[in-house]
């Protein structure tokens, strides 16, 4: 049987892969998206069991790219785990009960300088912002994420300014505490 794809998912290219980690001493697959991906309406960051291929059924949890940065927080705001019987779609209801070891893992990663995607970058956040802006269409002109926290009424956090240009903080100087 042949794949079907919304036929507005074929033309997208707000999907980054950033790294294959291992987290709880499982292999899992790491994307970023933008708000164009259709699947949500906020940068967010995807984490996938590494073996289940597209449309990675067994295994999604989704976090808020932007509460990260604005409020120190790692917001599940999406988590399916269908070896626990586990799919929530509301953010309220989703929880790192039972998930602690991988959000210690996660968060770990996240920090951490050991990078899969090439670039110079701080570490895995600063590589997660960069794809995010450049699957997005931005790096010349604009700055998409800075876009999004902007209109949102949004203000990064002082210890997340460092992965920000000079330039960017000058022309979305709004966006930063």
């Amino acid at each position: 049987m042949d794949e079907q794809f919304n036929p507005e998912w074929d033309y997208v290219v707000e999907m980054a892969s950033i790294g294959y980690p291992v987290l709880n001493k499982i292999d899992y697959y790491i994307t970023v998206h933008g708000t164009n991906a259709g699947d949500r309406q906020r940068p967010h960051i995807h984490i996938y069991l590494s073996n289940d291929k597209r449309p990675f059924s067994k295994f999604n949890f989704e976090i808020a790219l932007d509460e990260i940065l604005c409020y120190d927080e790692i917001n599940l705001i999406r988590m399916k785990d269908q070896s626990k019987h586990i799919d929530r779609k509301n953010r309220n209801i989703c929880s790192w009960n039972g998930y602690h070891k991988l959000y210690e893992d996660f968060v770990d990663w996240l920090f951490s300088n050991d990078i899969d995607v090439r670039g110079d970058f701080i570490d895995n956040l600063d590589a997660i912002i960069y794809f995010y802006n450049f699957e997005s269409g931005g790096l010349k002109n604009s700055n998409p994420l800075l876009e999004y926290i902007h209109e949102h009424g949004l203000k990064i956090l002082e210890k997340y300014k460092k992965y920000f240009s000079v330039e960017d903080i000058e022309k979305y100087s709004e966006c930063f505490e």
